[in-house]
């Protein structure tokens, strides 16, 4: 849940829904590997990609979609 709500947030491109879906399945991807190849015992998990995406998209949806439009709120124009 937190990259859900903080990745809107550090970056702002990351705003959309499907923006957040991406970023996050690469990033636990690339999290998945690292661990498989540098931590001994541990393997390459599907399942958890599919949580912890999950669980991002629900934060996005709950927090980080209004959190990210209140810190990045548009200015009008002088």
């Amino acid at each position: 849940m937190p990259f859900g709500v903080l990745a809107p947030v550090v970056a702002p491109r990351t705003r959309g829904f499907l923006q957040v879906l991406l970023l996050t399945a690469v990033v636990m991807l690339l999290v998945e590997f690292a661990q498989g190849a540098l931590v001994t015992g541990r393997a390459f998990d599907v399942d958890d990609i599919i949580l912890n995406t999950s669980g991002a998209l629900l934060g996005y949806l709950l927090l980080g979609r209004r959190l990210s439009r209140a810190v990045h709120a548009r200015r009008p124009k002088a």
